[in-house]
């Protein structure tokens, strides 16, 4: 259990970073269009991120995040949690480009 300044490095992470990007993004930012075709770069870029942890991991030990760490879940939890991972950003892709569909943009 994390606590501390771990505790609030991770939160963050992955909770401060990522709403007060959305908000900036909902609010603030220029609306560039969201097209279907970007979001294979987008699940790209999740499967580079975790061959690359895995590559580290293997010289150090030390895995970052718990659903890649392969001798705590084995290869079959490893590639659950890639395809559950790569899963949820197609969704999110699919969902945050057809959203965009409503959104007033200046260079669609």
């Amino acid at each position: 259990m994390l606590s501390g300044i771990d505790l609030w490095a991770d939160h963050g992470t992955h909770t401060f970073v990522p709403l007060l990007t959305g908000l900036w993004r909902g609010f603030l930012a220029p609306k560039p269009a969201v097209r279907w075709d970007e979001i294979p770069m987008w699940v790209a870029w999740q499967i580079v991120y975790c061959v690359y942890i895995l590559i580290r991991a293997s010289f150090s030990g030390f895995y970052p995040n718990p659903f890649l760490n392969v001798p705590v879940i084995g290869s079959a939890g490893l590639i659950g949690a890639v395809v559950g991972l790569v899963l949820g950003f197609v969704a999110i892709g699919l969902s945050l480009t057809a959203l965009n569909r409503f959104a007033p943009s200046h260079d669609r």
